[in-house]
């Protein structure tokens, strides 16, 4: 999504990595190795901390959709049940 964003505003850019571990790509974007596009709960505590910071860009990202799924013949944890509450009570506030 972002190599596209990049791509039709005519920038370039030599390299992409895709890593699976928000951590390892927050570390990579601190060393000075590139720029991310991330959730802003998942980097907020590292721009207060000033280690990080935005680039503003347009609001043209398309939206990003999550769901949770469970078997609903399976046992579900105590665990699984308040994550799925919690996730409800919060999404009505994303749309």
């Amino acid at each position: 999504m972002l190599g596209k964003y990049l791509e039709e505003r005519g920038l370039a850019f030599s390299q992409m990595m895709e890593l699976w571990s928000i951590e390892a790509i927050k570390r990579c974007v601190r060393s000075g190795l590139g720029i991310t596009c991330l959730p802003l709960m998942t980097v907020k505590d590292e721009i207060d901390q000033e280690k990080v910071k935005i680039i503003p860009c347009d609001s043209s990202f398309p939206a990003i959709f999550a769901q949770v799924v469970y078997h609903k013949n399976k046992w579900i944890s105590q665990a699984m049940t308040e994550f799925i509450a919690i996730t409800l009570k919060h999404a009505k506030s994303w749309a």
